[in-house]
């Protein structure tokens, strides 16, 4: 028949089935027009209902054969890199934060109680002015 052996589906697994639609034509009419003649294809069916149509069997072989590739894990890996390396710099940042206010005394000292110096705190530790 030809060169290609036809892959296990993509979807499923199982082995697909292989049929020639022969040229014909077609006789019969709907709303008054004529279905065109079919030139003959070939069809790529699955059980789990994948499949393909083309003009022959290699065109077909060859689509039914090729798979998307998927993502290397290392481009997975290197996204989560860059997404915790972000996340560290901005924890980092809030730590260098805490650490000045915390060892300010003059801050502390400019607040009349307690209450009012741990308010500013976590304002200034949640983005606000310290």
């Amino acid at each position: 028949m030809s060169k290609h052996t036809l892959d296990p589906c993509p979807f499923c697994g199982e082995q697909p089935e292989i049929n020639d639609i022969e040229a014909h034509s077609h006789s019969f009419q709907i709303d008054g027009f004529k279905m065109p003649d079919h030139p003959g294809s070939c069809v790529i069916e699955c059980a789990c209902g994948a499949g393909l149509i083309d003009s022959d069997f290699n065109t077909v072989a060859t689509r039914w054969n090729t798979r998307a590739m998927p993502l290397p894990e290392v481009t997975i890996i290197e996204i989560n890199t860059e997404v915790l390396r972000k996340e560290n710099e901005q924890l980092q940042s809030k730590i260098q934060k805490i650490q000045k206010l915390l060892s300010d005394d003059g801050y502390a000292i400019s607040f009349q109680s307690l209450g009012q110096y741990r308010t500013a705190l976590i304002k200034a530790l949640k983005g606000g002015a310290a």
